[in-house]
Parts: structure tokens; C-alpha cells; sequence
């Protein structure tokens, strides 16, 4: 006994996705599952699976047996002490999966039905020695999968309530060890996964049997519901619904789903211990800077991470949903990523081999869907995407992490980038108050090419010019949401030819995370008046000098603001918001938007409101649990 107490006690040191709660009320029929439940339940905190509780009470004593899960299932026992619960150990342990441990005292004596349909049983076991020891007793019904085995003795008989095949089957005998028989009317609720399945002890009051039944028919665990019983006899049975009595609240013990029930008397009131499952969430990460990233995450909430590389085996469970599932978007996005990189090849084959990839992907990470939540960095490239599309199709919430300005980072259920969910609303922003101060300084990035940086020559600025930080050429933000502008190449040469029309010196830095190199645009740019680069300068000091940005849709569009600069954007940008920047759809909205760059008038309330806003409210710093935990709904 104390090897099986050290060996179990050591198993339940894992994370529980299904946990235990217990506390006491006052009226069986008017249980909220949103209370506070008060008895400690620290033992179930820990394990990783526990299961089907059903409470016992003998001399005084209160012991609560339930599912364990192992390889196989098995049943444990704790006993109320001090209002916590401490865990006795193990107490039996078949050779094939057990659950469902109910507990029933004939003479004196005690039996437990564990539901055994892995073997095609409905077993009794006889306590030797209560609560530790128990042994095999006797078959009662043998030949199909008979799942909760519920007993309940009513007037002259024995009336045993099992579903088998989400079906209702009803057997009874004279004895409770008896043969039990059949009910003629046998299957009830045939194929119904709304009303079929036992959800733990029955009530009587009143002299009526008030059955609590597992609603199952959205998802396994859905809800739980009474049923009035109003004819129970070895011919006839009949009931009807009476109340939803138990409903996942995603509150104080964090119920995702419930389905189990059970009770006993306890001095003016009553125990009560329910079953419910909390929500699983995963992080899916496919290199190790994520990783590290969301094992912050996993800190302060109950998150799990994996590692694409480890997602090997396929499940062919995928087979039957592969008409389900569109890659269209996905794999568009890597043949235009392909070409962005300069990288040749028929787009035909292109096409194909990233067809393939995305459909292998969905066999490798298929089991993903048993999450509730799913934690994904940006969503837009083909793994994750794919695991998105594996979300979706099994209505399962995805949340959006991605670098957000001034060292803070974004975490969004709606997207990232343009398809974030910040307001557009310029009257939102306007009626927005905060009195805080924002930050006065940028958070400089490093380089991946540090050369190129580190080795520019600091050039002498103009007194007047418009800085444009160039882009990644191959980053989402281009290839999704830059309508009339595809590449940095093409960002110089019509600024270049604007600039010498105009008249006005326009500066470029080339972005530090870009592996690409503009040689030949850095040699165009010494024969041009009015264009340079300036990489030798921080971002910030570019911005302070200059007398407006031009962007894409960069996040340096968003910092500029934060200087009070006049903001210019030629893509789609969540910061599209009037009076806060303009934006040019072409080249002919560009030019009229320069020409009247010495008229424009700032609106500097309005930017500090909307830069407070992203600040405090929508960017999350990493380090404050917190904030984190609002986020993703971690409680």
C-alpha cells in the first residue's frame, strides 16, 4: 500500500486537464457552478486526469473514489480531512480500463460497480478492506460495452440504468446480486446523445426519482440535465425532462465542460463533488525563439507547447475531413513568399509542392484539435496556418501573438497586422481618456545583417527630409497588404521619381531584419539628387530629424507618431485612421499629399489618445501575469 501511495502520488504531479471540485449546499436542485467551491482540492490540482467522483459516507467518514487515469484507467480514494482532501492511494488496478467507481452498501457491507465495458462486463467488487482493498465479487451482465452502470432500488426491484451504443438500456432484478433481466422496452432514446448516458447519483425526493443524465449531443460534456422519472417498474418507464441542472461556467474552478454528479448527506447539508474539464489551451511554436516566448506564457497559465519538429506521425483520422479543409490562402501566400525571395521555378510545380506540404502538415498536427484554445504566433505562415484551418474546422478559438512597438507585444483573437482588432474608429479615440505618460524612446531591434549597419558611412542629413523605412519584401505586411506596391525596389523608384518632381529629399533605411541586400538601388542613389540611404542612423533618429514618414503599413509608422510626426501610409495599416495619418492608394493620391505637406495640421490629442490606447490597453508586456492571463482568458 504505501508503494502504490509513493507511485501514484508521484503520477498525479502533472497538469490536470479534467478536474474534481466538491463543497457544500444546501439544496441539491439549486447548484451554480460558478460559486467558489470551498473544499480544497489540491490532489486533483495535480493530477493529470481524474475522473467520475462519487462520495461515500461511513462512521462519520467521508471518502470520495474516482478514475485515475494511467495507461489504463484506474481507482483512487481521498478522505475528507480538516475540509481538504488526502489522498489514501490506489485501490484497484485491472489489467484493462476501469472509471465510474460507484460505491453501494447492501448489509452492512461494501460493493463497488466500476464501468468495465473494455471487457464487455458490468462488474461487482467487495471491499475486504474499506477503503483500501477491494476484490473481483461477481458478473452481473456480460456481452456488450455497457457504459455507467448506474443501480438505484425502487419499490420491489433493482433497476440498473446503462447506456450502450448511446442508448438508454434498463436491466432489474429481484436482488441486488441477482440476474438482472432486461427492461422489454429496451433501447431507450435510441442513438441519442442528448438524454442516454448516466451523469452519476440519482436523487429521490418526494417519493420520485430525479435521474441526472450527461447532454452530449454538441460535445462530450456539454451540460448536465434532471429527468423526472414518473413510471419505473419491470414493464413500463417513462420520464421527462425536469431542469438543466449543471452547466460549464469557465468560472472560479474553471469548468470548461461538466458532465458528472454526485452527493451525499452532511450534517444540514450536502457534499457535493462534480466533474468538469478546464480549458486545454496549446501553444504551437516552429522554432525555438517562439518557444522560449511562450514558456513565459506558460508561467502564469496552464498552456501546453508543441514543437512542430516533434509533430511527426500522421493521424490517419485526418482522411475523413480532407474535403473540408481549403490551403487556397495559405498556399498562395508561400508561392508569392517564394518569388519574393528571388527564387525561380515553374509556378505550376511551385503551386504543387506547397499543396503538399500543407496537406502533410494537417495529417502530422490533426491531433491538435483535442485543444480548446489554440496560441499561435502570427497565423500566417503554412504551419501555422494549417493549424488554423484544423481550429476552424472543429469551432475551436484561435489566438493571435505577434511583436507589437515600444518593447510590448500583441495578443489578439481577431488577428495581427491589418487584420487586428484595434478600433478605426476615429470618435473612439477621440472620446478616449487616459492620463498617463507614454514612453519618450524607442526600442532599437538588432540587426540580423549587422555589417550593413555597423560599416555605413554617417552621411550629413538635409535640413528637410522624409524618411521611409523600407520593409521586409517577402513579410506578410507585403505580400497581403500592399495593394499597389510589391517590393522595396519598386517603393524606391517611384519615390525616387516623386522626389525629383517635387523636389524633396527623401532618406531611406533599410529594414534590420531583411536578409536581403539593394546594392544596385544603393549605387542609383549616389547618381540621384534628392534620395540616400542612411542605415548608420537609429530609427528614432531618423524620425525626430525628418519632417514626416512615409510607410507601407511598418510599425515605424505607428513610432512616428509618437513624435508628432506627419505619417503617410501606402498599404494597408490597422493605423489607417483618419486624421491620424494619411492614406495614399496610388501614386497620383501620393503626390497631392506631399504637395500640401506645409499646410497639414497634426491633430495631437487625437494621437496621443490613440497611442495610449495601444500602450495601455491593447499591447501586452510580457513579464505582468496579469496582463497576460486577461489576454487569453486564463483565470
Amino acid at each position: 500500500m504505501r508503494f502504490l501511495k509513493k507511485k501514484y502520488l508521484k503520477f498525479t504531479s502533472k497538469k490536470s486537464e479534467w478536474k474534481i471540485a466538491t463543497t457544500f449546499v444546501d439544496d441539491l436542485f439549486k447548484i451554480n457552478t460558478e460559486i467558489d467551491f470551498s473544499i480544497d482540492n489540491s490532489i486533483y490540482e495535480k493530477a493529470r486526469f481524474v475522473a467520475d467522483p462519487f462520495l461515500v459516507k461511513k462512521d462519520n467518514e467521508i471518502y470520495i473514489f474516482y478514475e485515475i487515469r494511467d495507461k489504463n484507467g484506474i481507482i483512487g480514494v481521498s478522505k475528507l480531512e480538516e475540509n481538504s482532501w488526502k489522498f489514501l492511494g490506489v485501490v484497484l488496478n485491472e489489467p484493462f480500463h476501469l472509471s465510474y467507481p460507484r460505491i453501494y452498501k447492501i448489509d452492512n457491507e461494501f460493493f463497488m460497480i466500476p464501468e468495465s465495458n473494455a471487457i464487455n462486463e458490468v462488474r461487482i467488487y467487495k471491499a475486504i478492506n474499506f477503503p483500501y482493498k477491494w476484490e473481483y465479487y461477481k458478473t452481473l451482465l456480460k456481452g456488450k460495452k455497457f457504459t455507467d452502470p448506474t443501480i438505484i432500488k425502487w419499490e420491489d426491484y433493482y433497476y440498473m440504468f446503462v447506456m450502450e451504443g448511446w442508448s438508454l438500456e434498463i436491466y432489474y432484478s429481484k436482488d441486488f446480486f441477482g440476474e438482472y433481466l432486461p427492461h422489454p422496452k429496451n433501447p431507450f432514446y435510441k442513438n441519442n446523445q442528448k438524454l442516454s448516458r448516466p451523469a452519476g447519483d440519482f436523487i429521490i425526493k418526494n417519493k420520485t426519482i430525479y435521474r441526472p443524465i450527461q447532454d452530449c449531443h454538441k460535445y462530450y460534456g456539454e451540460q448536465v440535465y434532471l429527468m423526472k422519472v414518473e413510471k419505473l417498474s419491470p414493464s413500463e418507464f417513462k420520464e421527462k425532462k425536469y431542469k438543466l441542472f449543471l452547466k460549464p461556467s469557465n468560472k472560479k474552478w474553471n469548468i470548461r465542460k461538466v458532465h458528472h454528479f454526485s452527493f451525499v448527506p452532511y450534517n444540514d447539508k450536502y457534499l457535493i463533488a462534480l466533474m468538469g474539464k478546464v480549458m486545454s489551451r496549446v501553444a504551437f511554436v516552429v522554432n525555438k525563439k517562439q518557444k522560449r516566448f511562450f514558456e513565459k506564457i506558460k508561467n502564469y497559465c496552464n498552456i501546453e507547447i508543441k514543437e512542430s519538429s516533434k509533430l511527426i506521425l500522421p493521424s490517419l483520422k485526418a482522411i475523413k475531413y480532407i474535403k473540408k479543409v481549403n490551403f487556397k490562402d495559405a498556399t498562395y501566400l508561400r508561392v508569392k513568399d517564394f518569388y519574393a525571395k528571388g527564387k525561380k521555378a515553374p509556378i505550376f510545380l511551385v503551386k504543387i509542392y506547397y499543396t503538399l506540404l500543407a496537406y502533410i502538415y494537417f495529417f502530422r498536427f490533426f491531433n491538435l484539435k483535442k485543444y480548446d484554445k489554440f496560441l499561435i504566433w502570427n497565423g500566417f505562415f503554412l504551419r501555422q496556418a494549417v493549424v488554423i484551418e484544423i481550429a476552424k474546422l472543429f469551432n475551436k478559438e484561435v489566438i493571435y501573438f505577434e511583436s507589437g512597438f515600444f518593447g510590448k507585444f500583441v495578443i489578439d483573437k481577431k488577428g495581427v497586422n491589418f487584420l487586428n482588432s484595434v478600433p478605426r474608429d476615429k470618435e473612439f479615440y477621440l472620446n478616449y481618456k487616459n492620463e498617463k505618460e507614454l514612453p519618450n524612446k524607442l526600442i532599437p531591434r538588432n540587426p540580423k545583417n549587422a555589417k550593413k549597419f555597423l560599416n555605413a558611412p554617417k552621411k550629413t542629413l538635409p535640413k528637410k527630409f522624409i524618411f521611409v523605412p523600407f520593409q521586409v519584401d517577402y513579410d506578410t505586411q507585403i505580400l497581403l497588404f500592399s495593394p499597389w506596391i510589391k517590393s522595396m525596389e519598386e517603393l524606391f523608384n517611384i519615390l525616387s521619381e516623386i522626389a525629383k518632381n517635387l523636389k524633396i529629399h527623401i532618406i531611406f533605411k533599410e529594414h534590420p531584419s531583411s536578409k536581403k541586400d539593394y546594392p544596385n538601388l544603393h549605387k542609383k542613389a549616389e547618381s540621384l539628387e534628392y534620395v540616400d540611404f542612411a542605415n548608420a542612423y537609429t530609427t528614432q533618429e531618423l524620425i525626430e530629424k525628418s519632417e514626416a514618414v512615409i510607410t507601407i503599413n511598418s510599425s515605424v509608422g505607428v513610432e512616428a507618431l509618437l513624435f508628432n510626426k506627419k505619417v503617410i501610409t501606402l498599404g494597408n495599416a490597422f493605423y489607417n485612421i483618419e486624421e491620424i495619418v494619411k492614406h495614399a492608394k496610388n501614386k497620383k493620391e501620393l503626390i497631392e499629399i506631399l504637395k500640401s505637406l506645409d499646410t497639414w495640421e497634426i491633430d495631437k490629442n487625437l494621437i496621443q489618445n490613440f497611442l495610449k490606447y495601444l500602450y495601455y490597453e491593447y499591447l501586452v508586456d510580457i513579464e505582468n501575469p496579469d496582463e497576460v492571463k486577461r489576454k487569453i482568458d486564463c483565470k
